[in-house]
């Protein structure tokens, strides 16, 4: 008897081992990854007057905002410069309530700028 317990035990940790080294399913959100750069531009006084922003996204999602916008009408695998054109700033077009824009403060309240 004692050695069924013993087998038993074994078995039952041998599972529970198995059960926790098995891979489970994955469930993920879409990532972005965008290059960044900022310039600051001062005007004639030496004062901050604007911050030039460029960001370029990763090829999976430029591909994906492509395919998504019809912006490559003719599949050449280049998007059209009209169709770029038109499509320009609506990827920054925030959704209600999300606080993606840009935001200089000081002491905690925004500057305007230029």
């Amino acid at each position: 008897m004692d050695l069924l317990k013993r087998m038993g035990s074994r078995i039952q940790l041998s599972v529970l081992a198995l059960a926790v080294a098995l891979p489970g399913a994955a469930f993920s959100h879409p990532h972005v990854f965008i290059d960044a750069s900022f310039e600051l531009v001062f005007n004639d006084s030496g004062d901050l007057a604007a911050v030039r922003i460029d960001w370029a996204y990763d090829d999976f999602y430029s591909l994906m905002l492509i395919e998504e916008n019809g912006l490559d009408a003719d599949s050449d695998g280049m998007p059209e410069q009209a169709a770029l054109d038109a499509y320009a700033g609506q990827d920054v077009d925030w959704a209600a309530g999300f606080p993606g824009d840009f935001v200089i403060e000081r002491g905690g309240v925004p500057v305007a700028l230029d």
